[in-house]
């Protein structure tokens, strides 16, 4: 297993291709392009599967956005993460919303502002329904079970890479062969 640790969070290479970048104050931006990375933060740890990228905050927890969203998703999910109730980012995230999003809605429902969960619940609802037996009240409540069988019917939707039989085998027998990129602060080795 190889472990890239910063200031802020570690992450954990799950046989990927991806980069990170460490600024100056130690705020870190991840992009997965192939794989899976692992980020483990004070507040937890967040699955970022390739096409998605995750940007850490002061506490080192993060949430993850599809690589190809637009500044202002993220900007605006950055600042719902942090549990601010901002309408105006709420209205950003939920319209630019969609299947690959999902990966940035899951991620911020027990984040932001209980007052702004439900219309979360919502969208991510229209755009994935969750399977037979999973309630929306349950969700709201952020019942364990509920959310793992939600998440299991969502997960497949998040990566940008199909998850073929040979890459299965290969990751289960540690058989591929991760590279990762590092990008340090300017000045600094």
């Amino acid at each position: 297993m190889f472990e890239v640790a910063t200031a802020r969070t570690r992450a954990v290479d799950l046989g990927c291709v991806y980069t990170l970048r460490v600024g100056a104050r130690g705020e870190t931006v991840l992009e997965v392009y192939y794989g899976a990375v692992e980020l483990a933060g004070a507040r937890g740890t967040t699955f970022v599967p390739a096409g998605n990228a995750a940007e850490s905050d002061e506490s080192g927890s993060s949430v993850p956005w599809p690589l190809a969203s637009s500044p202002e998703f993220r900007a605006s999910a950055k600042l719902l993460s942090s549990g601010a109730p901002d309408s105006a980012a709420l209205a950003a995230v939920l319209g630019a919303a969609d299947v690959k999003a999902t990966i940035t809605l899951w991620h911020l429902l027990p984040l932001v502002d209980s007052a702004l969960r439900a219309p979360v619940v919502d969208r991510l609802a229209e755009v994935s329904p969750p399977p037979a037996g999973v309630v929306r009240e349950r969700i709201l409540a952020l019942d364990r079970a509920s959310l793992v069988a939600w998440e299991a019917s969502l997960r497949p939707q998040w990566s940008a890479e199909p998850e073929s039989a040979w890459r299965k085998f290969l990751v289960k027998w540690r058989l591929a062969k991760p590279r990762a990129v590092l990008s340090l602060p300017e000045g600094r080795s």
